[in-house]
């Protein structure tokens, strides 16, 4: 089966733009896509023309929404677990986004350490 995962869609709609546009050819070949979370209302006038879309709640999602914070799916025998994830310190979060943003600005790579420890 063959599944796309996205996330993190919360951007300008020109940016979103771009961004479907570039994914399009993977999107097309997709059996299932799954949104994990952050900007799904965005992503959705994207996704709508596609079958098969799960979207996952994100912490930066409107809790409004009524979306699950997981999905699980079996597939060819494994058992795939489906979720966004987010941080337990806000504070340190959003000084990692800035610094980023930062970084950006200057020219830099981002930061990813704290995403990945």
């Amino acid at each position: 089966m063959k599944i796309v995962c996205l996330a993190d869609t919360h951007a300008s709609s020109e940016i979103l733009k771009q961004y479907f546009l570039s994914c399009r050819t993977c999107l097309d070949k997709a059996e299932m896509i799954v949104h994990l979370g952050d900007g799904c209302e965005e992503a959705k006038q994207y996704l709508k023309a596609y079958k098969n879309i799960v979207y996952i709640q994100g912490n930066h999602d409107p809790k409004n929404l009524d979306l699950p914070s997981e999905f699980m799916q079996d597939i060819s025998g494994l058992r795939i677990l489906f979720v966004h994830g987010e941080s337990q310190d806000r504070l340190k979060e959003q000084l990692n986004i800035w610094e980023n943003k930062l970084r950006w600005f200057w020219g830099r790579p981002p930061n990813l350490t704290d995403y990945y420890s």
